[in-house]
């Protein structure tokens, strides 16, 4: 297989593939290089796509934890918003000083914030501050 960075038809300069045959730039006999990418000298980069979204691994066990990683991402990414969005609804329960929807909602936001905790969403001393600056918010005489 040529190199197809020096080819006219792939201008972008990315070769894909396990064995890529390149020519000795000194004396011109062919060389086997195993590799997972090859980018031409003449752009020095890779397109400005999303590097989250495009794998370029070529190891199955790499391409298997790249998978990984986005679910735990988008996994993480739901648990924090929600979390987010809690403490959001107890500080608007604070400003209204309902009582009621004030232990409500920092039973709830209690109880999320030890679940984040516990699967290492958000650090311990992290959880522990906003729950304290909630609770201090609450306890304030108006």
């Amino acid at each position: 297989m040529e190199d197809r960075a020096a080819c006219p038809n792939n201008p972008s300069g990315v070769t894909k593939g396990r064995n890529i045959t390149l020519k000795s730039p000194t004396s011109g006999a062919p060389t086997m290089r195993s590799n997972a990418l090859t980018l031409s000298a003449a752009h020095g980069k890779r397109n400005e796509t999303d590097s989250r979204e495009v794998s370029l691994a070529i190891h199955p066990s790499a391409i298997k934890r790249h998978r990984q990683s986005l679910k735990r991402r988008a996994v993480n990414k739901e648990a924090r918003s929600r979390l987010r969005t809690l403490i959001k609804k107890a500080r608007q329960a604070i400003e209204k000083k309902d009582s009621e929807q004030i232990s409500n909602g920092l039973r709830e936001v209690s109880s999320a914030l030890g679940k984040a905790v516990s699967k290492g969403i958000v650090k311990k001393n992290t959880a522990s501050r906003w729950l304290a600056r909630l609770a201090r918010n609450a306890s304030r005489p108006a």
